[in-house]
Order: C-alpha cells, then structure tokens, then sequence
C-alpha cells in the first residue's frame, strides 16, 4: 500500500540514509535508521532531528485572532512573545480532550499544529469554533499540504540552531521613529522587534550580524552593533541610559 501513502518534502533524504520507512498517518515515515538505542542515546545526549512534516498546521489571522485562539485552546495564548510556543489542548463543549497541540505566535498570526491522524476533525472542530465566535474578521486556513516540519530535540539543540539566528534591518537613508520597531532579529528562542532609541535617518548599518547575529547579545557596544542614526531631534537624548548604566542594569536583571 506504499504507493497509497503520502511522502514528506524530505522523503529521498529518509531512502538515501536507509531509514526504515513504515506507513504512519497516512505518510510514508521512518521509524530508524541505525536502531532504537543508538538513536535514543544520539538525542538525550547529543541532538536528534526528526522529520515531522505529516503533523497537520493550521493558521489563523486577521482581527481578532489572538481572543479566537484563546477560546479554542485552554491556555492562554496572550502570554506567548513573538516566536514562541506553547503545548496545549482543544477541548469540546462537555470538557473533553479533542486533541493536544502546539501554538505558535507570528507578527500577526497564529500557527496550530496538531497531530497527524486528527487533521480533518480537528480542522473541523476549529472551524465550528469560528462559527460560534462570529468570525469577527478571522480567518483559518489549512495549510498542511504545503509546510513540511523539522524538530531538533536534545541538549545539544540550542547550540546546533544558534548560527541560524536571522536579522531584518532597514536600509541606509531609512527613517526610523523613537520607540517604533525598526526591524526584527530572529533567533532560537523568540522573535523580537528592535526599537528605534531616538528618531532620524540611517546612515549606516552593520552588515556583518547577517552571518554573526550573535554579535547583538555578545557585544553590543562593539562588534554588535545594529545601526548608526543621524537624529533629527536631539531633545530625545535626554531620556538615554548611558552605556554604562545600561549594562549595570542588564547586569541586575540576569542576577
């Protein structure tokens, strides 16, 4: 029945390393590659990547999307920052456990990933959710068929995921506004905005954090440096921290 299956964006990866490919949800899975204990081992001790593409991913959007998913899910999703996730659960009318699942939170939306064999009843129960809530400008798609899934699990990972930290920032001759986001760093743990200290023109940019984004946090008053602004309003000065004052405080939050 292997043709019957459906095969994750990675499948030729999973044949050309020998994993054993068995059916599971409806896909065509691997189940190991050089053995149970060798692989056990490899992820408590080091990092393991695993192929979880068949899992089903709902988005949801559009105004009101926050307070929907906080009636879907029974945690509340207003503690997530941006990048984050959250393990939870669906619940019906009577209580009772739907399905367990993650939420993730973007700029705007939301992503539901939910388990493999319970996509369309699960899609269905969402949808049924929204007819209730009135809609109310939301919107929820199943975009299952179209995202393919990687976890890295181990003590390990967070080391092996940090080069792949990203930066977006403006270019030079850009305006930037005090307190407004002028881009966003992405890294393993979260997705932040950066916020402009003063008002002004870019005139430079450190080129250098597109390969070493690390830099931001390891030294920031050096090599980490974001942007050089020209400010248009040198009365915002006055409410800056000196350097030094900046990391006494930094300092004594970590403590």
């Amino acid at each position: 029945m292997a043709g019957e299956l459906t095969r994750t964006p990675i499948h030729a990866e999973h044949v050309k390393l020998e994993g054993r490919l068995v059916p599971f949800a409806g896909f065509e899975m691997p189940v190991q590659y050089s053995g149970i204990p060798a692989e056990h081992r490899a992820v408590r001790e080091r990092a393991g990547l695993f192929d979880i593409s068949h899992m089903g991913e709902f988005r949801v959007e559009g105004l009101g999307a926050e307070a929907f998913v906080n009636v879907v899910v029974t945690n509340d999703v207003t503690k997530l920052e941006l990048g984050q996730a959250q393990y939870t659960m669906m619940c019906g009318s009577d209580g009772g456990i739907i399905d367990d699942l993650l939420v993730y939170r973007f700029r705007d939306w939301y992503r539901l990933v939910v388990n493999a064999a319970n996509i369309e009843k699960d899609l269905a129960w969402v949808r049924s959710c929204l007819e209730r809530h009135g809609g109310g400008g939301v919107q929820v798609s199943d975009e299952s068929a179209e995202v393919g899934l990687l976890a890295l699990q181990g003590p390990d990972a967070e080391a092996i995921l940090a080069p792949l930290a990203d930066v977006e920032l403006p270019g030079v001759g850009d305006s930037v506004t005090r307190g407004e986001a002028f881009g966003v760093i992405e890294s393993v743990k979260a997705v932040s905005d950066l916020l402009a200290p003063i008002s002004g023109s870019v005139v430079a940019i450190n080129e250098a954090l597109a390969d070493a984004p690390e830099r931001v946090n390891e030294d920031c008053y050096g090599e980490g440096w974001i942007i050089s602004i020209a400010p248009s309003d040198e009365t915002e000065f006055d409410g800056l921290m000196k350097s030094d004052a900046y990391l006494e405080f930094i300092a004594g939050r970590k403590d």
